[in-house]
């Protein structure tokens, strides 16, 4: 009488307050004979966890709706005719750029840097790395050739560039002791051009058409 008295406020119970649909109750009876009392043991199982919740997946599309946003922002922000999805990158202000010399390093992201230089108002940028011994610019220093035109000159070897276009002025010339070794070593080797990328100067920023990077 007791156990059916249990099972009728049991039910009485589960039709007031209904259990959540993510569990199922098991009741199980363990009898220890003719005379003796039984209990009963009550057993939950969790219903299996979905693979993406409905949390997850709005985050999911939150954060690609921000990347969306982020981009036509970017685009919506940059001045005709250096719009990023034509290559252009927006290098900095170019106060700051060469507020202490000609000659700047600047990181383009993905582990990629190219550097920027001035000479008489006007801005260059090319790759980061001379072509003779693959030497960093960075104190690359900027010259003149006989004709006026801006040059630069790698640290290390020597070799001369021209800003206009990259083309090698000089190649591994030799000039001291350790450049005299260096050209030496690459005096059968073909000159190679600098990489050089067209510039932009718009509200005193520099932007940089970066395609291949």
């Amino acid at each position: 009488m007791m156990i059916h008295l249990h099972k009728f406020q049991n039910a009485r119970a589960s039709s007031a307050c209904p259990q959540r649909p993510a569990r199922r109750v098991v009741v199980t009876r363990a009898s220890k004979g003719f005379g003796k009392s039984s209990k009963s043991r009550v057993e939950t199982e969790a219903a299996p966890a979905s693979s993406a919740t409905p949390a997850k997946q709005n985050v999911r599309v939150s954060k690609e709706s921000e990347k969306e946003a982020a981009k036509t922002s970017a685009s919506a922000e940059s001045p005709r005719g250096v719009e990023p999805q034509k290559g252009w990158r927006d290098l900095g202000d170019i106060s700051e750029l060469f507020a202490k010399k000609a000659v700047k390093v600047v990181d383009v992201g993905s582990g990629v840097a190219v550097v920027v230089y001035q000479h008489k108002e006007k801005v260059y940028c090319s790759e980061a790395m001379s072509t003779a011994y693959q030497f960093p610019l960075v104190d690359a220093k900027i010259l003149e050739n006989a004709r006026g035109e801006p040059l630069i000159e790698s640290p290390l070897d020597g070799t001369q560039y021209r800003l206009a276009d990259g083309k090698v002025e000089v190649w591994c010339p030799g000039t001291n002791p350790l450049r005299k070794l260096l050209g030496t070593l690459k005096k059968d080797v073909k000159p190679i051009d600098l990489e050089m990328y067209p510039v932009k100067v718009l509200n005193n920023r520099v932007y940089g058409k970066l395609v291949d990077l």
